[in-house]
């Protein structure tokens, strides 16, 4: 580790300059969408808190039963995809996938959604890998 020397006054300015930046971010107003109020003044630190915005543009249902897996981007129409009878059928199950997949990022579907629904098929026993096994000792 390499140690740098500087002078007193220069450390207390570093540290006004800090302490002035942290003070203005905490303190930064919130704007919510249609909210004309008066701004309210939220310490960053509680801002974690807060819900955290979507950052998907439109809600997404996911639905695999009955050997069909189904998709629904809320105000579109619903897709659906055949999946093989036998959950071993791994190339059926990733040609469905990929399908499914690519249709949900023409939708404008966000990296959280595209996860969902490999989780989704996961859930129902079709894996592409096989599932994770407990290690026992």
């Amino acid at each position: 580790m390499k140690t740098i020397q500087i002078s007193e006054e220069l450390w207390d300015e570093i540290a006004r300059i800090i302490a002035n930046d942290i003070i203005k971010q905490a303190t930064k107003p919130i704007n919510e969408p249609g909210n004309e109020g008066p701004k309210e003044l939220i310490p960053s630190v509680s801002r974690k808190f807060l819900r955290k915005p979507r950052r998907a543009e439109t809600r997404l249902s996911i639905d695999v039963n009955d050997n069909m897996l189904k998709l629904f981007f809320e105000g579109g129409d619903p897709q659906s995809w055949t999946l093989p009878l036998d959950k071993r059928d791994t190339e059926r199950i990733r040609e469905a996938l990929y399908k499914a997949l690519d249709f949900a990022a023409m939708q404008g579907a966000s990296e959280g959604q595209l996860k969902a629904i490999r989780k989704a098929l996961t859930e129902q026993g079709y894996y592409l890998v096989g599932p994770r096994r407990s290690r026992s000792r």
